[in-house]
C-alpha cells in the first residue's frame, strides 16, 4: 500500500534517511521471506527488512530499511553503474507499471549507493538486461544497526501503455552475501513458481495516479557543466588555460507510450558506460 501526502507536501529530500513525516505516516510492509538458499522460510534473526512506497505528484519513492546484526560485515564496494552483484549486499526493486506481469524494470543500489538497473523479461529473467539506464535518484544512510536506502523512480522513467494495463505491480528483494548468501523477498515467491515476475504483488493506492499521468506530459531537462584546465610547461615558460562547456539531457514524454530523449554537447570523456566502449578519448 502506498502513501500519499498532502498536496501541498514538498517533495522528498533523496539521502538515504528515513526520518521526514511522510515516512512516519507510510504503511510499513515487513512480511519478507526467505528464497535463498532455501525457499518457504523466515528471515534469518536480526534480519528483518521493511518496505514503504509514498507517491509523489510526478514519481514513486521507496524506502527500504535493511537491519544487521553484524553491520561491520557488510560487503559494499565502490563499483561501476550496473556491477551490483550477489557478493554484495543490497536491496532491489523490481516494478511491473503494466501488470502483465511479462516483464519488470529493475533497480539494485548496493550499501554503498552504487546503482544497477535494467529489464527483466519472462523467458529470460536470469539473463538481466543491463543496457536500459533508468532516470533514478538513490541514497545510502549507514546505521549502526544496518542501513537504510531511499529510491526515487520518477513517473517518466517507468514504462507503461497509455491505453488499456492492469494495476501496477511490485516487489523488493535484498542480498546478504554471508556463509548462506541469503535473498529475502517481499512476496511469497517460491521456487516451484514459473516465474517471480508473476509474483509480483498489486500496488495499492495508485489506481487514479496510474490513470491520470498516462496522457500527462512530463519533461526533464539536466544541465552539464564541464570545465577544462590545461597547464603546459616546456622550461621555460608556463601556460595556463581554462575552458567551460555547457550540455544539456533532455527527456520529453508527451503521453506514456512516446518518449523523446536528447543530448546537446555530451562531454564524451564523462560520460557514464556501461561497458568501456571507447579506445582512446577523442
Amino acid at each position: 500500500q502506498a502513501h500519499r501526502p498532502p498536496p501541498d507536501t514538498p517533495p522528498l529530500r533523496i539521502d538515504g534517511r528515513l526520518d521526514e513525516p511522510a515516512w512516519q505516516r507510510a504503511p510499513v510492509h515487513d512480511a519478507f521471506v526467505q528464497y535463498l538458499p532455501l525457499d518457504r522460510q523466515p528471515v534469518p534473526e536480526g534480519y528483518r527488512t521493511t518496505l514503504q512506497l509514498i507517491v509523489e505528484e510526478h514519481a514513486l519513492v521507496v524506502g527500504i530499511r535493511a537491519f544487521d546484526p553484524r553491520p561491520q560485515e557488510i560487503r559494499a564496494p565502490l563499483m561501476r553503474r550496473d556491477k551490483v552483484t550477489r557478493d554484495q549486499d543490497f536491496v532491489s526493486v523490481m516494478i511491473d507499471p503494466t501488470g502483465t506481469r511479462r516483464s519488470a524494470q529493475f533497480v539494485r543500489v548496493n550499501a554503498a549507493g552504487v546503482v544497477a538497473d535494467g529489464m527483466f523479461i519472462v523467458g529470460r529473467e536470469l539473463e538481466e538486461d543491463f543496457a536500459p539506464d533508468f532516470e533514478v535518484d538513490a541514497a545510502v544512510h549507514a546505521l549502526p544497526d544496518g542501513y537504510s536506502v531511499e529510491l526515487r523512480l520518477p513517473l517518466m522513467s517507468l514504462r507503461y501503455p497509455h491505453e488499456g494495463g492492469a494495476p501496477w505491480r511490485l516487489m523488493a528483494a535484498r542480498s546478504i552475501p554471508r556463509e548462506d548468501s541469503t535473498l529475502l523477498v517481499s512476496a511469497p515467491l517460491t521456487k516451484d513458481a514459473l516465474s517471480f515476475i508473476a509474483e509480483l504483488q498489486e500496488i495499492g493506492g495508485l489506481e487514479d495516479v496510474a490513470e491520470r499521468v498516462r496522457s500527462h506530459a512530463l519533461l526533464s531537462v539536466r544541465p552539464e557543466l564541464t570545465l577544462r584546465s590545461t597547464r603546459s610547461d616546456d622550461g621555460l615558460t608556463r601556460t595556463r588555460r581554462a575552458r567551460a562547456s555547457l550540455g544539456a539531457e533532455i527527456k520529453w514524454r508527451p503521453r506514456a507510450d512516446w518518449v523523446f530523449d536528447a543530448t546537446l554537447n555530451p562531454d564524451f570523456s564523462q560520460v557514464e558506460l556501461d561497458v568501456p566502449q571507447l579506445a582512446v578519448n577523442t
